[in-house]
């Protein structure tokens, strides 16, 4: 049998990885664009859905990551980053568990961060956020169990992407990397298999749960 996999934010850094290990694993993985589901836009969302139901695995990977003080946090950044980070996963997943539920199996992997376990200046609402995504995560790991339907959060640390590439310095990079207990950055593809782990039909137990893929940065 086949499974098919939904993915945000499939394109680029953790999401393509993702998407990449999943396919080469033989999944059906399916990663829509803006243009197909704006995860600002609730009705884009329930319009995506509605065309498109039966996932057996969903990946809420897509996220926004605007680091301001909060004192000079504009409306739009906040509201781009809880309606992409925490909403859009809330309403995708609510109308895609009712397949889920008809198959008496599921997967569900909502993508946090370290910075909603522990937190650094500029990232209320990112921190927010995350720390919202895995309530979310406890109550239907919960809620769905009689379905067999396991929900799990995976937490990524700093982890070497364009983007982080793009917004760090060497010298920033290199002060990072003295942070991390494993003296570097996570690979995407570590990343993808913490995703995969929890979020394929070999995981039959592990619900509910954060794991932290983070090199040891958030227990020291």
């Amino acid at each position: 049998m086949v499974y098919k996999v939904l993915i945000t934010g499939g394109s680029r850094g953790i999401g393509k990885a993702v998407y990449e290990l999943y396919s080469k694993k033989g999944y059906d993985v399916v990663a829509p664009g803006r243009k197909e589901m704006d995860l600002e836009d609730i009705d884009s969302i329930k319009g995506f859905v509605e065309k498109n139901r039966e996932f057996d695995i969903v990946i809420n990977n897509a996220g926004n990551n605007d680091i301001m003080n909060i004192d000079n946090l504009s409306e739009e950044s906040t509201m781009s980053m809880i309606m992409t980070n925490l909403v859009s996963p809330i309403v995708l997943t609510g109308g895609l568990v009712s397949h889920m539920k008809s198959r008496r199996f599921g997967r569900i992997v909502n993508i946090g961060s370290i910075w909603g376990t522990v937190s650094k200046p500029g990232r209320v609402v990112y921190s927010a956020t995350k720390s919202g995504i895995h309530g979310v995560t406890k109550t239907l790991a919960v809620e769905l169990a009689p379905w067999n339907i396991l929900v799990n959060t995976i937490s990524p640390g700093y982890t070497l992407t364009d983007l982080t590439v793009k917004n760090n310095s060497e010298e920033q990079l290199m002060a990072i990397k003295a942070d991390i207990p494993l003296g570097r950055l996570a690979e995407t593809c570590e990343i993808a298999k913490a995703v995969f782990f929890v979020g394929n039909e070999d995981n039959t137990y592990i619900t509910g749960q954060d794991i932290l893929v983070d090199g040891g940065f958030s227990v020291q």
